[in-house]
C-alpha cells in the first residue's frame, strides 16, 4: 500500500473548507475521504507537530537536536518512519518548499544524510540564491507551488508500479495568510484528479494534512482563532475496494471522523499500514491507529496533548481587575521568558507586562469526566452525575498578556499551587502577534528564542531597559 502525502502549513480545518472547496469536494465526495473533525495539534509550530506525526514522540522525548544548544545532535538519529519504509522496500520523497522554515531546519540542526530518497530541500535552497526567486509566490512566471506538486507527480509516475512513501509540503502560501491558499486550489485539485484517473490511488492511502492552523495575527487574538490554530485540517482516504475487504477499517476511519485524534494516531496508522492485520498497540510511540476504533471518551490526557492545547477542557473567565493570582502568573510567565534570554542580555533587551488582556481558569470537563457510556439502544451519551471530580490542589490559568519592549502578545499556560508559593510555566509560550526582524540578532544561532527576544538595535533612544 502507496502512502501519498500533501501538507499545508498554518492551516485548520475550517480555512481548508473555506481556501479549497473544489479540492475539499472532490475529497471528500469523489474519494470519499474521511476529513477528523477532532484532529488536535500535539505542540507549537511545525517542527513539534511533524516530530509527532513521523517518529510518534514529542520532540522532548527525543534526542536534542536544537541549533545554539551544547551537545545537540543532528535530525539523523530521529526514528522517522520513513526510515522504516525504506526498510520495507518503499522509495522514499520529501519535497518542502520555503527552505528557510523547513521543519527540521528552522531551529533544528537538520539532517548529516540525505534522509529519503528523493528529497527536494536542495532544489529549494539553490534557488533561494538567484535574484528571481526573491518574488514571492512567484518564480519567473511559474507560481512556486507548482515546482512542488510537479515533484509529486513525477516522483509517482516514474515509480507507478514500485510501492512509495511521499510528502509533498507548501508553506509559503499558507504560512502567516489566511487567502493566498486559494490560489493553488485548482492545482491540486488537478494533481490528486489526475492520480485518481491514473489508476495511482487504486493502491495508495492519500492524506491531505495541515500541521497547524494560524498561529498569529488578528484572527489568532480571538477565540476563534485559537481554536483554529489548534484543530488543522487531516483527511485520509483508501482504495474503494478496501469497503469489501477490509469493512472495519472502512466503518473505524467513519467513526473516528467525530473523535479526539492526533498526529500520533497517525503515524501509528502508518505503521499499521507496514503491518497490517498485525496489532498496533506494540508499535513505537505515542497514538492508536486510525484503522481502530479511537475511545468516545479519549481526553487530552489520553491522547497525549498538553492542556495548553487542549480545547476540550473549559475555560471560566476571570476578571483580571485587583486579582491577585492572575498578576502573579502573569509576572511570573514575563520572568520565565527573561530566563530564558538571560545569557544573551548584551543582545536581546529585558521585556515588561504591559497588560493583561485575558485570563481564564481551566479546568477538566465535567461531562467528559462522568462519561459513562452509551445507551446500548439509543446509543445516547449516558453521565454518572453522582460521581464526585476530586478537588485539585492548584489553579490553572490561561493568560494573554501583552510584552514591551518588543510589542509582543503571548498565550500562557501557569499552574499557580494553593498550597504554597510553587508557580509553574506548564506548556511552550505561545507568541501570537508576528515579531518580524526584531530577533534577527540572534535568530540565526538561537532560532528557539526568536519569539521572546528584542535586539537592543531596536531599541528607541532614551527607553528604559
Amino acid at each position: 500500500m502507496n502512502v501519498l502525502m500533501v501538507g499545508f502549513d498554518s492551516t485548520s480545518r475550517m480555512n481548508f473548507m473555506r481556501k479549497l472547496p473544489k479540492t475539499f469536494k472532490y475529497f471528500t465526495e469523489t474519494l470519499e475521504g474521511h476529513v477528523l473533525k477532532g484532529y488536535h495539534v500535539i505542540g507549537d509550530a511545525t517542527t513539534a507537530n511533524f516530530i509527532g506525526l513521523l517518529s510518534g514522540f514529542h520532540e522532548e522525548e527525543l534526542p536534542n537536536a536544537k541549533r545554539g544548544m551544547e551537545n545537540s545532535t543532528t535530525c539523523d538519529v530521529f526514528p522517522l518512519v520513513w526510515n522504516k519504509f525504506r526498510r520495507m522496500g518503499y522509495t522514499t520523497m520529501y519535497g518542502e518548499d520555503e527552505a528557510v522554515y523547513g521543519a527540521f531546519q528552522y531551529r533544528l540542526e537538520g539532517f548529516n544524510k540525505q534522509p529519503t530518497d528523493y528529497y527536494m530541500r536542495p532544489f529549494w535552497v539553490a534557488q533561494e540564491d538567484l535574484p528571481e526567486f526573491e518574488e514571492q509566490f512567484c518564480f519567473g512566471a511559474t507560481p512556486k507551488h507548482h515546482y512542488t506538486l510537479k515533484y509529486a507527480r513525477d516522483f509517482v509516475e516514474a515509480y507507478h508500479d514500485i510501492p512509495k512513501f511521499a510528502i509533498a509540503f507548501h508553506t509559503e502560501l499558507s504560512h502567516g495568510r489566511l487567502n493566498m491558499l486559494q490560489a493553488a486550489d485548482e492545482d491540486i485539485l488537478t494533481l490528486i484528479k489526475s492520480w485518481k484517473d491514473n489508476g495511482y490511488l487504486n493502491n495508495t492511502v492519500l492524506v491531505l494534512f495541515a500541521d497547524h492552523g494560524p498561529r498569529y495575527g488578528r484572527i489568532r487574538q480571538q477565540i476563534q482563532g485559537r481554536l483554529e490554530e489548534r484543530l488543522p485540517f487531516f483527511g485520509i482516504a483508501v482504495p474503494p475496494w478496501m469497503k469489501e475487504t477490509h469493512p472495519e477499517i472502512i466503518r473505524n476511519l467513519k467513526r473516528n471522523e467525530e473523535r479526539l485524534t492526533t498526529a500520533f494516531d497517525f503515524h501509528k496508522t502508518l505503521q499499521h499500514v507496514l503491518d497490517y492485520p498485525g496489532d498496533p498497540s506494540g508499535f513505537q510511540g505515542h497514538g492508536l491507529s486510525l484503522f481502530q476504533e479511537i475511545p468516545l471518551n479519549r481526553t487530552c490526557e489520553d491522547a497525549s496533548i498538553a492542556d495548553h492545547w487542549c480545547t476540550c477542557l473549559q475555560s471560566v473567565p476571570v476578571n483580571i481587575q485587583n486579582n491577585r493570582l492572575v498578576r502573579e502568573a502573569a509576572g511570573f510567565a514575563v520572568s520565565h521568558m527573561n530566563r530564558l534570554t538571560e545569557m544573551h542580555r548584551s543582545l536581546c533587551a529585558q521585556l515588561i507586562l504591559n497588560n493583561i488582556t485575558q485570563a481564564e481558569i481551566i479546568k477538566p470537563n465535567r461531562k467528559l469526566l462522568q462519561f459513562g457510556g452509551n445507551d446500548r439502544l439509543t446509543q445516547e451519551a449516558l453521565f454518572n452525575t453522582s460521581q464526585s471530580i476530586t478537588t485539585v490542589p492548584f489553579v490553572d490559568f490561561r493568560i494573554t498578556l501583552e510584552t514591551g519592549p518588543n510589542g509582543g502578545a503571548y498565550e500562557v499556560s501557569v499552574r499557580k499551587w494553593l498550597s504554597s508559593e510553587k508557580t509553574e510555566i506548564t506548556a511552550d509560550i505561545s507568541r501570537i502577534n508576528v515579531y518580524g526582524n526584531h530577533p534577527s540578532c540572534i535568530q540565526d544561532k538561537f532560532p528557539h528564542l526568536s519569539k521572546y527576544c528584542f535586539c537592543r538595535e531596536f531599541l528607541k533612544p532614551g527607553s528604559l531597559d
